[in-house]
């Protein structure tokens, strides 16, 4: 093979690398834009949940509170009741 043959084959080999190599880093750049668009979207999702369970935790513990509030209530009149009743047996 003749040495312009040999020249003109390493010019093509090398800019096939070089072509491969830019092909290769643009390939990179984007699955790693897509992770960071994908791992952005997750932490919004998760971030949106973890606001529910909080406002869903917090209306439990206010539901708690009134439901201990309606107990005491209750067994106030339960009291009051028993009271006024052995009032009339009394009478």
């Amino acid at each position: 093979m003749p040495q312009k043959q040999k020249t003109q084959d390493s010019i093509i080999k090398q800019l096939l690398r070089e072509g491969l190599a830019v092909q290769e880093k643009n390939i990179k750049d984007l699955m790693i834009e897509e992770i960071h668009n994908a791992k952005d979207e997750i932490m919004n999702k998760i971030d949106y949940l973890v606001g529910k369970y909080e406002a869903n935790e917090e209306d439990q513990v206010l539901a708690l509170g009134k439901d201990r509030e309606f107990e005491e209530t209750i067994e106030d009149h339960e009291k009051r009741i028993k009271s006024l009743e052995k009032k009339v047996q009394i009478s």
